[in-house]
């Protein structure tokens, strides 16, 4: 909780399966898909208590949490786009990654 927050993201899109050179594979009766290596940090802080920039995986102090994962997007024809993940968060080591999904407009 805080009323100050500073947050970041750095993906790398690489277009796996695609029509007319756009993938690394050219399949053109399959829909684009596409990988995304990803990690994302954020921190919270309020104009009393400092962050302390320090990766740490169980601290008191107002320090980043991290993860980082895997996502793939499949382009649904221009319809949906079909977003799975796998996330690993370090800030919680003994519950693990998660899976999860999202589905978006294809605009």
């Amino acid at each position: 909780f805080g009323s100050r927050i500073a947050v970041a993201n750095a993906e790398l899109r690489v277009p796996l399966i695609g029509s007319h050179g756009l993938g690394l594979v050219q399949a053109s009766r399959l829909p684009p898909i596409e990988l995304s290596p990803f990690v994302d940090a954020g921190v919270a802080w309020t104009g009393t208590s400092a962050p302390v920039w320090q990766l740490t995986a169980s601290s008191a102090e107002r320090t980043p949490v991290a993860s980082v994962g895997l996502s793939s997007r499949v382009n649904l024809f221009g319809f949906a786009v079909l977003e799975m993940y796998y996330d690993r968060p370090f800030q919680r080591p003994a519950r693990g990654g998660e899976f999860g999904f999202a589905l978006q407009p294809g605009w």
